[in-house]
């Protein structure tokens, strides 16, 4: 249904933007063929890695290439380079965006796309890396330039994609602040539903989160008192 994997490969080259982002995309999933990876698939990444240093690729290549793949959980450790975060980045969206664009999303504990993991770790990607991994861009206009680019691949997705991914990642963004910092989630919501998912930047959001629940804890100590 997402197409080939040489089609994500050109979709993730509309919004990337610079040579060596260019230059690991195409090259970061050719670890997947090997025979390495498909009997220890908890070596992707990192054989590509290796794979790339042999052939000669400078660090700025190899790097990224081991990095792309996280982070793979709440408690994984995030790209140090940046392009690895982008390329990790726009790689986890565009999954996002084909996947809930044609109408495939977790119900209950069934989760077998790992979506709830993608939308956790661009979460993190922008709250927690060092990195701006938009690059002063709104969501909203590379979620766009994704679906522009399924569109000219013959992949018709949903009128509603860009509703339920910002849907779909404000319910992930206040369950990891809430679980982050043991802030309760109705707190979460009251700051998530005053902003529009796709045009806000998570990092502001995740603040005025943390300073909601201080105002609260300073009103609940004085009323105690």
């Amino acid at each position: 249904k997402l197409g080939t994997m040489s089609q994500k490969v050109d979709r993730l080259m509309s919004i990337l933007n610079t040579t060596e982002e260019h230059r690991v995309i195409s090259l970061c999933k050719a670890d997947l063929v090997t025979q390495m990876v498909g009997e220890f698939p908890e070596l992707q990444g990192t054989m590509g890695e290796i794979y790339a240093r042999a052939q000669g690729e400078n660090i700025n290549i190899t790097t990224p290439i081991r990095e792309y793949y996280k982070p793979l959980g709440p408690n994984d450790s995030l790209p140090t380079t940046l392009t690895g975060a982008r390329v990790s980045f726009f790689d986890k969206l565009d999954t996002l965006v084909g996947f809930l664009g044609v109408g495939i999303k977790p119900t209950g504990s069934k989760d077998p796309f790992a979506l709830r993991r993608s939308a956790l770790s661009i979460i993190r990607l922008i709250c927690d890396s060092s990195h701006d991994v938009l690059d002063n861009t709104k969501l909203s206009w590379y979620i766009e330039t994704l679906i522009t680019s399924y569109a000219d691949q013959g992949i018709a997705l949903s009128p509603k994609t860009i509703e339920n991914i910002g849907a779909f990642l404000m319910d992930r963004l206040a369950t990891y602040v809430s679980d982050k910092l043991n802030i309760d989630s109705d707190i979460c919501w009251q700051v998530i539903e005053a902003y529009n998912p796709i045009e806000s930047d998570f990092r502001i959001i995740q603040n005025k989160i943390i300073k909601l629940n201080e105002i609260k804890y300073l009103k609940d100590r004085r009323d105690n008192l």
